[in-house]
Order: C-alpha cells, then structure tokens, then sequence
C-alpha cells in the first residue's frame, strides 16, 4: 500500500482503512501487546516503520481518550499517511545523519504539502485527514510548521499524532543523535505541557497509555535488582508489572523469584530508570531544550 503510494499510484483508501480497523481491533484485545510489538519493529525503522508506530501510539491516545471508532480509525489512517511527502524531498535530506542546516530545514517543512499532493491521486480520503496530515508538525505555541499554526488552529488528529510523533521521535535515533531514554522523554513533555507547547489532555492520555516506565524499558528496583517492565501498572504509573534480570541481564527464571511481579503488589519500588545497555541511550537534562524535528 505504501510502496504504492509513494510511486503515485493510484488506488483508493481502503487499504489505510483496513489497516486502520485491525490496528483498532488490536489494541481493544490488548493494547500493552500491541504497542509492545511495533515498536520492535526494528532499531533504525524506515519510513514505512515509522508510519506503523505512529498510526497504533496515535489510535492507542485516541482509544484513552475515550474518542468514538471513526475518529480513532482516522487518527490512524492520518497516521500512517502523514510522512509520506518525505519520499519527494531529496534522498540526501532523506538519510541525514546529522542536525539539518536552514536550507534543509526549509526543503524539509514542506513534505506535507507533497503529502497533500500524493493523497490526490487517492480516493475516499476524508476531508478531516487530508487536513490533519498537513498539520502533524504543529505547535500550540506557534512554533511548528508548517505554517506555524496555534491553539485551536490544529485539528484534534494533529495535536494527539504531535505528541506520539514527539515520543516516537525522542526515542529513536535522529539526525545523528542517539535515543533518549524513555523514562526521560515522558518527563520532558510533561514539561512541555506546563509550557504550553504540548496539549495537556493528549499528554496524559500518552502516559496512561505508556505509562513513565514503558514497555520493555529497564528499571532499577528498591532492592537493588534490576528488572524489565513488561506491562502497565493499573492505575499507577509508577508500579509496573516487571520481570526481573540477573547480573547479565538475563531473565530469572529461578525458583525464588516470581517470573512476573507487579509492584503494586509488593513492597518493592522502581528507584531509577535504566538506559537499554543496546541501544546507548542518551539522558536529557531537567532543564534542557529540544527542538523537536520533523
């Protein structure tokens, strides 16, 4: 569908919104799972890759927001198509390994105009979706592009798609930078929230969703051992559900130790969160500021 896409075939949406709908189906069954499982896709995810993730963190959102099947759909399908006009900039832009220059950055805001251009030659593309794609890059505080929109100005699709575009971004490799720990991420735009860059209510509903401690990620527990968080806590986001590791990070599967431990349930406490020894996670700073690219 995608490859199609980007070829400027012409074929009509139901494609998107099939995907659209199973993603749904999915996350309804079990969203940690889901969730979990894309972002495996693999550590440098192409732009195919990265539509998948954003399509299923944005419907995950959407789904915590209580919003009804068609708007959850849509939101995926905005998802999944927004990043396409990528294909139209230069290849060199396409695979920098390193922060962008003014004239790059200039070439590269323009993508989702392209975008727009290719979803012409698509039929059934609502109307809400050809408008949110061109908005995912928007700020509340006027400083995203590409046309520098505020507040109200940003269609409801765009500003939850921003905020899982954020995440995805952070935690990924960008730009030549590593990936910063998640933990640290969902800190950082909480702060955003509280500088009225970020929308609070999709920001919460991201860390119901994500929870501080995210799948998969590394944590330091109160007893000194160290453990990978499996799923969500329910009802708080400090008090997940682990598996402890050994001294080589292995899974414990000893008699001693429960294979799954919810903390919740014990007198045990995640003390820190522990950066993948994998994939050399960066820290972020209390105080620092990202610009957050593309």
């Amino acid at each position: 569908m995608i490859r199609h896409a980007l070829a400027g075939l012409s074929q009509d949406n139901h494609a998107v919104a099939a995907v659209s709908r199973s993603t749904a189906a999915e996350l309804t069954h079990d969203s940690d799972q889901t969730i979990a499982a894309v972002a495996e896709v693999s550590p440098a995810p192409d732009l195919t890759e990265q539509a998948i993730r954003l399509s299923v963190l944005g419907m995950a959102i959407a789904m915590e927001m209580n919003w009804d099947e068609k708007s959850v759909c849509q939101v995926g399908e905005c998802g999944l198509i927004h990043d396409w006009g990528l294909s139209r900039v230069p290849e060199e832009l396409q695979k920098l390994n390193a922060v962008p220059s003014d004239e790059e950055r200039a070439i590269l805001a323009q993508h989702p105009w392209h975008t727009l251009e290719m979803l012409a030659h698509m039929q059934q593309v609502s109307e809400a979706v050809q408008l949110a794609v061109t908005q995912v890059h928007e700020r509340l505080d006027g400083s995203g592009y590409p046309q520098g929109l505020r507040g109200e100005q940003i269609h409801p699709y765009a500003k939850v798609l921003n905020v899982a575009d954020a995440y995805i971004s952070l935690t990924e490799e960008k730009w030549g930078r590593p990936p910063y720990l998640a933990y640290d991420v969902m800190v950082y735009l909480l702060n955003q929230v509280k500088q009225e860059s970020m929308p609070s209510d999709v920001v919460r509903a991201l860390l119901n969703v994500i929870s501080l401690f995210p799948l998969g990620s590394r944590v330091r527990l109160s007893d000194g051992s160290e453990a990978i968080v499996k799923r969500r806590g329910i009802g708080k986001y400090n008090e997940p559900v682990v598996q402890r590791v050994g001294p080589q990070r292995e899974i414990r599967v000893d008699l001693a130790h429960e294979p799954l431990l919810d903390l919740s349930r014990t007198m045990l406490k995640v003390t820190s969160a522990l950066p993948d020894p994998g994939r050399q996670e960066a820290r972020i700073a209390a105080d620092s500021t990202i610009e957050l690219l593309w």
